[in-house]
Order: structure tokens, then sequence, then C-alpha cells
């Protein structure tokens, strides 16, 4: 074999033929050779001038495409080698790669509930615990618990990763930036904590990144939270949350909802009309701290189906109430596809009540932090 002008001391070398079209690579450079195995063919070196209204007729009659170095090689070796030293110059001057910690496919998420605080954790290798802590009245909070704090003193970044299982990979979108207690916890509040949960809901990854709190700081440190076996303990933790939720005394605690058309995303004009009353009283409400807003699907079609109509269910509602003047940050919208029915039954009169949003509002009054249900229908 003749590679650069040197011929191989190795003891195999393959059968090849080569073809030349009109003296004209492909690719446009002259004379050069393209190599084609033969086989059953002897051990040659065959080269096959054909014209071009003859190539067809020469690749049918070979096999199986192997490349073979010739001597047009070197009108081309000096631009490969060039793009070569620029690739391993690009690589050799790229920053290190960040210190990885994660639990991978062995992850398992743990619910508690203690007192009117639930919980869930998920071990992260031995380098921290992930926790999202919901308290009623107080929304939810997500903290990042390492044993040893290797984050340096800048921005600590969450972002949302599909996996390579996911139907949306590789798309990667920031969700913000946590705080940051040097030499202690990583933590978010609302409403980014809840969205970091809706996150792992839709079986994204939450990859907590920043620079090394260790060495030169070049170095990064990358932590991921992941949403294998999520499911069950979410769902214990909603349900948690819902059985500790207190109600005001002061307003209605009715659990109303609104309604949606099957595999609709239209809000009709008594819908809309009694959400422009709620933003009026929420507008005027002075002791309100924030809203939670639930989108909900019935059971028909499949589950990721039903979680991506729950969560723009949920959104419309959202976006009708900033268009009133609800300022964003106030709500916190979450969505849960067909897990929380409130009618199991299948009749049709089961699905319009499962296809819904509810509003929740949290309040502070004097001596108390009270949760009040409250929607439009």
């Amino acid at each position: 074999m003749n590679l650069f002008g040197l011929r191989s001391r190795h003891p195999f070398r393959l059968p090849v033929a080569t073809l030349q079209v009109n003296g004209v690579q492909p690719c446009g450079h002259p004379a050069s050779e393209f190599p084609l195995l033969r086989r059953n063919s002897p051990v040659q070196d065959r080269t096959v001038h054909a014209g071009a209204d003859s190539v067809d007729r020469a690749v049918a009659d070979i096999d199986t495409p192997v490349w073979r170095t010739s001597s047009s090689i070197r009108n081309w070796a000096l631009p490969c080698l060039l793009a070569l030293i620029a690739l391993l110059l690009v690589v050799c001057t790229a920053p290190a790669q960040a210190l990885q910690f994660s639990s991978g496919l062995a992850s398992r998420w743990t619910f508690s509930n203690t007192g009117n605080r639930c919980q869930l954790e998920q071990d992260l290798g031995g380098f921290a615990t992930a926790r999202f802590v919901g308290v009623p009245g107080q929304g939810v909070r997500f903290e990042l618990l390492p044993t040893r704090d290797l984050f340096g003193a800048g921005g600590v970044m969450a972002t949302a990763v599909a996996p390579e299982w996911h139907p949306a990979w590789p798309d990667a979108r920031e969700r913000g930036l946590l705080d940051h207690v040097e030499g202690g916890v990583v933590s978010a509040a609302e409403p980014l904590a809840t969205a970091l949960l809706m996150d792992l809901r839709q079986g994204r990854q939450i990859r907590v990144t920043a620079q090394a709190g260790y060495g030169d700081g070049e170095d990064g440190v990358a932590a991921t939270v992941s949403p294998v076996r999520f499911a069950n303990s979410y769902g214990e933790f909603l349900g948690c949350q819902s059985r500790n939720s207190p109600t005001s005394s002061s307003r209605s605690a009715a659990h109303t909802h609104i309604p949606f058309d099957s595999a609709r995303l239209v809000l009709s004009a008594s819908n809309r009309e009694r959400l422009d009353r709620l933003a009026r009283d929420i507008l005027t409400d002075r002791m309100l701290t924030g809203i939670f807003i639930d989108g909900h699907a019935d059971a028909r079609g499949t589950a990721q189906a039903n979680l991506a109509l729950s969560e723009q269910r949920a959104r419309l509602v959202a976006d009708h109430l900033v268009a009133r003047g609800i300022p964003r940050r106030m709500l916190t919208v979450r969505f849960h596809g067909a897990s929380q029915p409130l009618d199991n039954r299948s009749i049709p009169a089961a699905d319009a009540q499962n296809r819904r949003v509810t509003v929740r509002l949290t309040r502070h009054q004097p001596g108390d932090t009270a949760s009040v249900a409250s929607s439009a229908r």
C-alpha cells in the first residue's frame, strides 16, 4: 500500500480496482483514482478507464467500494494535513470538560411527607441530593444540597435538556440562574422551581452547571437531575400538596374549573368573561402572593399528547390573565395530562369534567397563610 510515497509492509493487501471518469474525479480533482473492491477477483490492481457514458456499467461490474491511496493523493494531502492540524489546535485549546455528577439510569426518586412538608428527592451519585419541597401557601422550592460544594462564586445555571431517548432530543433550554450560598445550598423558588418540576414531568433532564470553585476556576462542574422513575413519586408529591393545602374562610373554597372541548384550545366567551372578573379581583387583592394554574386533559389519546395538550391549555389561560394586566412573575403554570381525573368513568360526561384548567390563589392573611381555590367557569 502506497501512502505519501511510502509502501506499507503489512502482509495483507486487499484486491482493488480503480476507476477514472475521463481522468476526472467527481470532487473536481483531476487524474485521481477511486479504488473499488471486486469480490472474488485475483489479488491485483486493475484500472478501468471509462467514458462518462459507461460509468454505470463500470460501477455495476464492481461490487463493494473500498478506499485505497494512490500517487494522486499528493494533490490534496497538504490541505488535508492543514485541516487536521487546525482541528487539533481547536481541540487542544478548548475549555476543559465539566466534572459530571449523575445517577444516570439507576436514578430513583423518593417521596416523603413530614407534617405539612412534602418532599421529592434524588441522590446524584453521592455528590449531592436534588430536592423539591412543597409547603402549602408557599408553592414549591428546588434545592441542590451538595455533600461538598464544588460550585464557584459565579452564577449557577439550570438548563432543561431532552435526553437521547426523548422525542425533542437534542433540545436544550436555559431556565435561569439559581441562588447559590457559597459553601452551601443551591436553590430556586417559584416560579422557576415549578418550571423545573414540569420539565422533569415531561421527561427532560435538569442540568445544573457552574464554574468550579477549586483550582484556577477554568474547570466546570455539572450535576444532572434525571427524570427516570419520576412519574409515580411526582403523583404522590402532588397529592400530598393537595391534601395539606388549607383554604380561606374569607373566600369561596369551591373547586371549579375552566372547561375545554375535546382536543380544542379555545376559551369560550363565558370563560373569557369569568377570567376577566378574576383578573380584576386579583389586581385589587393586595394580600395575594401567587397564582397557580393547572392544566388537565381527559384520558383519550396518548399520554404524551395529553400532557402537551394540558400544558397548552394552562398557558392559554395564563396568557389571558397576563393580557388583563396580571404580572407573569406571579403565575405558576403546571400541567398534568390525564393523571388527575375528577371522574374516572369512561363516559362523555366524565371526559368533559376532566378537560379543565384550574386557577388557585395563595394569599397572606394576618397571622395566617392561606391557599384559596378560585376559578372561572
